[in-house]
């Protein structure tokens, strides 16, 4: 998403829920106004902000210890088969080298880009995009306000 325009989460092309259209125009009424109806991350109280900070901080810290796990696997994986290939003890050495630097240089590419899409979550860089805690507070909302839509709905057509 970076430099583009940010979408709210139920207007992503990865989303795959069973909303209809006329419940995404309601919920993009909400993101219209100047107050969503949602609590605001200032309107929670300073520990709880605290906590919610500290479980990103975590998330984020987590995301990019496996970013470097696969770095490790991409150096010392296909350094294996370098070392096994040097010293004869296989039949072909020709494709070891070639798996070798195949696996090497996926292994980089995907560490980079795991690397990167954490701090895309933590920090998004798309225009107009909102903090990630406040978009998370927003989405529990608009997933119970739709629930409780439904919830009437469908009572309204058991009392018929």
């Amino acid at each position: 998403m970076t430099e583009s325009e940010w979408l709210p989460w139920y207007r992503r092309k990865h989303f795959k829920g069973k909303i209809t259209e006329q419940e995404k125009r309601v919920l993009d009424s909400y993101r219209t106004k100047a107050d969503h109806p949602a609590t605001n991350y200032e309107e929670l109280p300073d520990e709880v902000q605290l906590y919610i900070s500290r479980i990103e901080i975590e998330l984020h810290d987590k995301k990019k210890e496996i970013a470097v796990g696969i770095w490790l696997l991409a150096i010392i994986f296909p350094s294996f088969f370098v070392y096994q290939a040097f010293k004869g003890n296989l039949d072909n050495p020709t494709y070891s080298y070639l798996f070798a630097a195949a696996f090497f240089f996926y292994g980089l590419y995907r560490g980079w880009r795991d690397w990167k899409n954490a701090d895309e979550e933590l920090f998004p860089t798309a225009k107009n995009a909102p903090s990630p805690t406040l978009e998370g507070i927003r989405q529990e909302w608009e997933i119970l306000h739709l629930a409780h839509l439904k919830r009437v709905k469908r009572e309204q057509n058991n009392n018929e």
